[in-house]
């Protein structure tokens, strides 16, 4: 008799491409005698390409309903691969999905077989019969994915679920910037769904930081940036610019450069955004009025790591006792949620009117001191989760367009963009928006 087999055959790690394969193996009638089963393998079809872990499906015809679902880093199936030697998953049913935590593992090069047996009612393995259907996979990037395509539309679908349950809230993507046209140049035509979508746009390094903090940008990518942060303000969408900074002269020019332009600029003299700067002593282009929209702020405070405050209550005291217009700020003090009735304290200036409050959320990575790091993932990550980035130890670049990660983000009542949204935030201020150029470089 013929075996059903599956052969998944991998040389990267992001897609499965099925195709068809014509090999057999022959297995002998074990003992007790299994009842005799056609299993004809259904889907996925031939030629289906996959962003996440596929379900097989079969039928079978015959009285056999129990099944198993093996695989093998051998076509005979006398090797087993090392990971989960002599895996064997017992199926009552005609369908089985490929663990997330075996399809994040899978190397690069690595080829597997699979093959679908009945089972007899001592759930021995048992002969099957095929209709001749097998397939085989290979998992890689598909060419001509549009990676900047899927973070417009993972904003855009951020934007769509946060404006339904309030209207007015705010989205601020931060870097990225090629994302507001359709060919990624300045003078390209506008990506107007995306940029409908969004109410600023963060730039980081602008005019000080892009070589080394405290360092002037040079001017080809000062220019550059500039052109895109136009694009911007020329459609009603407010470019909001964070240098790195701490030579007073190199604070004012960083305010200068950017107030003369219409854009909103905060100047951190610490990298990890970590403090209140003691320069300038108030807030640049001081503001006594209500701040109500994001064109009403003239100033803003980016921190996101309050460590240096020694409890919560004396960094909201810290930040409260300002008169910056607009803060981003994280929804957690170590890993514990601001209240609404704390985010709410923080929306009066210490000298009178009201302002902004805005939560940082990181879209392009997952952090493993987040409140959704499972400690599992260490060593049966899922699927959607790829490589640390060197630069944030702790930070992973993910699958930004799989459903799975979307869901941790928003659109359900457990996301972090509805907790977010529960506190009482005035908006949200995406960052890794620019994740696309990893998988981009790949």
């Amino acid at each position: 008799m013929k075996t059903a087999r599956l052969l998944l055959c991998v040389i990267a790690a992001t897609v499965l491409i099925l195709m068809p394969d014509t090999a057999f193996c022959g297995v002998r009638r074990p003992k007790p005698a299994a009842l005799l089963t056609r299993i004809t393998l259904v889907s996925p079809v031939d030629g289906s390409t996959l962003y996440s872990p596929p379900t097989f499906n079969w039928t079978a015809d015959g009285d056999g309903n129990i099944f198993a679902v093996e695989l093998s880093a051998s076509p005979n199936f006398r090797t087993y691969w090392s990971t989960f030697k002599n895996l064997q998953e017992k199926i009552y049913g005609t369908s089985w999905t490929v663990p997330s935590g075996l399809w994040g593992q899978i190397n690069a090069g690595t080829r597997l077989y699979w093959r679908v047996r009945g089972m007899d009612i001592y759930e021995n393995p048992g002969v099957v019969i095929t209709s001749g259907q097998v397939w085989s996979a290979v998992m890689q990037t598909p060419k001509g994915r549009d990676y900047r395509e899927d973070m417009r539309r993972f904003v855009e679908g951020i934007s769509a679920y946060a404006k339904g349950i309030r209207p007015g809230f705010n989205v601020i993507p931060q870097n990225g910037h090629e994302l507001l046209t359709v060919n990624g140049a300045a003078t390209g035509p506008v990506a107007q769904a995306y940029v409908d979508a969004i109410d600023g746009v963060g730039r980081e390094d602008l005019f000080y930081g892009y070589s080394a903090d405290n360092i002037p940008t040079p001017p080809t990518e000062r220019n550059y940036m500039i052109g895109f942060m136009n694009v911007a303000e020329n459609n009603g969408v407010q470019a909001f610019v964070t240098d790195y900074c701490r030579t007073p002269a190199y604070v004012d020019d960083s305010y200068n450069q950017s107030g003369s332009r219409g854009y909103t600029s905060f100047a951190a003299s610490h990298r990890e955004l970590d403090n209140i700067p003691t320069y300038p002593a108030s807030p640049f282009h001081l503001n006594s009025a209500n701040v109500v929209s994001l064109a009403d702020a003239k100033n803003f405070l980016y921190i996101l790591n309050p460590g240096a405050f020694l409890t919560k209550q004396l960094f909201l005291n810290a930040i409260h006792d300002t008169d910056y217009d607009l803060f981003i700020i994280d929804l957690f003090y170590n890993d514990i949620e601001l209240t609404p009735a704390e985010v709410a304290s923080l929306k009066t200036k210490a000298h009178g009117g009201s302002r902004l409050v805005i939560a940082y959320m990181s879209i392009g990575e997952a952090e493993d001191y987040r409140y959704y790091w499972q400690p599992s993932w260490a060593t049966n990550p899922p699927y959607w989760l790829a490589g640390e980035n060197p630069a944030w130890p702790g930070n992973y670049k993910v699958h930004y367009w799989d459903p799975a990660w979307q869901a941790i983000i928003y659109g359900n009542n457990d996301s972090y963009l509805k907790k977010i949204l529960d506190a009482g935030f005035d908006g949200v201020y995406l960052d890794i928006i620019d994740a696309y150029e990893y998988f981009e470089s790949r």
